[in-house]
């Protein structure tokens, strides 16, 4: 899948200037239930979340371009599943047909089966789930957030087994756990996900100090 995604991209210099932007970001809340170390949620107490009137009117204005945009993006700054309209933000801009893929990315905690079944008939193409750690003492520790651990799991993999047309991608910051835990990590979720992978953590917000987490500074993300 992410062999076949890089062989069809186009190349960005000679195109420009665009027409139509390859892809377009929408963050469907600004909220966030988690506190994560290495995230400005830890610190900062931002709320909010994308009124529906609002995105139909973004939808309506993407419509403008000349051809369709490549991928829409609903997410951002915090958790898009806060979101109750996720759903229907989903199906709305399929409906609307424009653009040829949506994604999201989430943490996965809000994630029940009636929600995943929701979303995968809604039509979304790619769920990027960001896991915290491999127990509940983990979350509760990284994160601030309690978390059935097991229950979260089977979220996930009813996810995965309803998928459809839908590409699941599951990821960890390696940097804050044990090699032993980043191989229970993909003892874990290997099964249940079309694509795994173990990140790093990098400073990416300017006035945010990452005191209590080391930057890695050998590799990238």
């Amino acid at each position: 899948m992410l062999r076949i995604q890089l062989e069809n991209r186009i190349p960005l210099e000679p195109n420009l200037p665009l027409s139509t932007p390859f892809v377009i970001f929408v963050d469907p809340a600004m909220s966030c239930n988690q506190q994560c170390k290495f995230c400005f949620h830890s610190s900062k107490n931002i709320k909010g979340i994308m009124q529906w009137d609002l995105y139909k009117k973004i939808v309506s204005d993407i419509r403008l371009f000349d051809s369709r945009i490549k991928t829409l993006r609903l997410y951002g700054f915090g958790e898009p599943l806060l979101n109750p309209h996720f759903a229907d933000m989903v199906k709305h801009a399929k409906d609307e047909q424009i653009t040829e893929n949506i994604d999201t990315t989430t943490n996965g905690s809000l994630l029940t089966p009636k929600l995943n079944l929701s979303i995968i008939e809604a039509g979304i193409d790619r769920i990027n789930i960001s896991v915290i750690g491999v127990n509940a003492e983990q979350y509760k520790s990284f994160s601030n957030y309690f978390i059935k651990f097991e229950k979260y799991v089977d979220n996930i993999a009813h996810l995965y087994h309803n998928r459809k047309q839908c590409t699941i991608f599951i990821k960890i910051n390696g940097d804050v756990i044990s090699k032993e835990d980043q191989q229970k990590f993909l003892e874990i979720f290997t099964p249940i996900s079309d694509g795994i992978g173990i990140e790093h953590t990098m400073k990416c917000w300017y006035d945010f100090d990452m005191k209590d987490i080391p930057t890695n500074k050998e590799v990238g993300v």
